[in-house]
């Protein structure tokens, strides 16, 4: 158990640590970056919290989760952002840092920990179907936007001229498109999820 302990530990910080080298090295960012740190605290989380046998209620896990992966996902937050951007620091004040906190972190906080919590429901215990489908939902979104984004800088990007016109309306049409796609995906998953782990009945005596 200590072995398996280290070792996923070890796995977590390492992803993290690599992260951290991509984004200063403004390799990834955005949805890629964001996706990739998800994964690190979300092993981290689950190497933190679970260290005993017998299985949490999900609510104690899902706390639990929450605050080791917003203590992360924080501190690596604003390491980034005093490497990447030390001029920022200059127009941080109260209302912006509660903003950053709520609207950002938050946010990317959430996600290592819908990971966790799909996990820990298919290996520990049994989520319920709304349970599965809000955290699969979260977790799709991000891959959904991430694909997107590979797609977008690897095959549109390189084919657009220097100066092209994006609207705001068109952005968000297309964010609205992509979450719509994400749920649709979580709900097959969902279904999926359901039906293998329906007990089979028993045959009559």
């Amino acid at each position: 158990m200590v072995e398996k302990y280290k070792l996923r530990l070890a796995v977590g910080v390492t992803v993290l640590l690599i992260t951290i080298w991509l984004v200063f090295a403004r390799r990834v960012w955005d949805w890629v970056g964001q996706t990739l740190l998800a994964c690190s605290v979300a092993l981290i989380v689950w190497t933190a919290v679970l260290r005993k046998k017998e299985p949490a209620r999900l609510l104690e896990f899902f706390l639990k989760s929450l605050i080791v992966s917003y203590m992360v996902t924080s501190v690596f937050w604003f390491v980034m952002l005093g490497v990447t951007s030390p001029w920022y620091y200059a127009f941080l004040n109260q209302n912006l840092l509660m903003n950053i906190l709520i609207f950002t972190v938050l946010p990317l906080a959430l996600l290592p920990v819908a990971i966790s919590v799909l996990v820990y429901g298919i290996f520990r215990i049994r989520l319920k179907a709304w349970e599965f489908l809000l955290s699969s939902w979260y977790v799709v979104t991000f891959v959904v936007f991430t694909a997107y984004q590979l797609w977008w800088s690897l095959v549109i990007r390189p084919n657009l001229p220097d100066f092209y016109y994006s609207s705001i309306a068109g952005a968000i049409a297309l964010s609205i498109g992509l979450v719509i796609l994400a749920f649709i995906i979580a709900g097959v998953l969902t279904i999926i999820y359901a039906v293998l782990l329906t007990p089979e009945s028993e045959p009559p005596p």
